[in-house]
């Protein structure tokens, strides 16, 4: 069985290791209020799924993933998917109790066979819409962009088949070095029911 609680390629663009930052660090580099900060620990702590996204290569998308990660209580365990090699064995292990876990994909797109695309995007999608949380990255401009690619790569058919509470951060270059804009948006049982921009 693979070794689901290694990170697998979990690099951003630039192919850096992991560095280890932490939401409050994170959040001071990016030069955001407080609020943000307490904004993504209460959604960490909900067991939202989520979705961090950005057009741009290098924004930060990993980044801000490895950070909540960093974050996790103890009790919940990361699962690292495979990409494009993923075969979910996971799941016929009993030591893998879901509501103690978060399936994490480096990011849900076509561009490299380590990626979550196709059949494994599709079956993760499923999980996710039944009870497992997952946390991802994806290159989108928003979360009616993101669903949108969704959609017609077939990966969902409808909004009806998004994880049960799906929480999209957009991430922007501010006006000023270094500084970025977050926008959260959070979808309900296929309904947006929050906006939010920082």
């Amino acid at each position: 069985m693979p070794d689901y609680g290694r990170p697998f390629f979990l690099t951003g663009h630039f192919g850096r290791p992991l560095s280890g930052i932490t939401l409050p660090d994170l959040c001071a580099e990016w030069r955001v209020p407080e609020t943000v900060l307490a904004t993504l620990r209460d959604v960490e702590g909900s067991r939202s799924s989520v979705a961090i996204c950005s057009e741009r290569s290098g924004a930060g998308k990993t980044l801000l993933l490895e950070a909540l990660l960093a974050s996790l209580p103890r009790r919940v365990t990361p699962i690292y998917l495979r990409g494009g090699f993923e075969r979910f064995a996971f799941l016929a292990d009993p030591a893998v109790e879901r509501p103690r876990s978060v399936l994490v994909a480096n990011e849900i797109s076509p561009f490299e066979d380590v990626y979550l695309w196709g059949e494994q995007a599709r079956r993760t999608l499923a999980l996710a819409c039944n009870g497992w949380t997952l946390w991802c990255t994806a290159h989108a401009a928003s979360a009616s962009d993101l669903i949108g690619q969704w959609v017609a790569a077939g990966l969902v058919m409808t909004v009806a088949d998004l994880p049960e509470r799906l929480v999209v951060i957009s991430l922007a270059e501010g006006d000023t070095g270094g500084r970025r804009t977050l926008t959260f948006e959070t979808i309900e049982r296929g309904e947006f029911v929050d906006s939010s921009r920082w």
